[in-house]
């Protein structure tokens, strides 16, 4: 079983939903494309600007025709943009988990070892008898029904 799978039949309220939001996300992008002549760090020529500028607002056109009447005719448009932001979504998850890990996680462990903390208690002494912690017993028996 994969940790994310793509919907490949997504219900009705999800496709209107997908093509009402949609309709926010390609015209605001089409608009910044159109105006700022970039997209990202790549210029664009001034064509080619208002060409994906128009296409991009055609496109949010059509999502905010096709919700309310024909959710269905989104579904190629929902898998499709899926099945591109799957791979995307994989990479930039792992490389997010490996940099806080090596950023923050991996200092704080070597800071711990230089100062001698250990809060696991697993620092071995020959001269214990045992390496049991003492613990009270719990007295009332109230506790049990709250355990947390």
């Amino acid at each position: 079983m994969a940790l994310v799978q793509i919907n490949w039949n997504p219900p009705r309220r999800q496709l209107r939903w997908f093509g009402l939001a949609g309709v926010a996300v390609f015209g605001v992008v089409g608009a910044v494309i159109f105006f700022t002549h970039r997209i990202f760090w790549f210029e664009l020529s001034a064509p080619a600007a208002r060409a994906t500028g128009w296409a991009l607002w055609a496109v949010a056109a059509g999502c905010g025709v096709l919700a309310p009447t024909v959710p269905a005719a989104l579904r190629p448009l929902y898998v499709g943009l899926s099945i591109v932001a799957l791979p995307i979504g994989l990479v930039v998850s792992h490389v997010l988990l490996g940099v806080v890990f090596y950023a923050a996680i991996t200092p704080l462990a070597l800071l711990f070892r230089l100062i001698g903390r250990d809060a696991l208690h697993r620092r071995l002494d020959p001269d214990a008898k045992t390496y049991w912690t003492p613990r009270e017993e719990a007295r009332d028996i109230k506790r049990y029904f709250r355990q947390f």
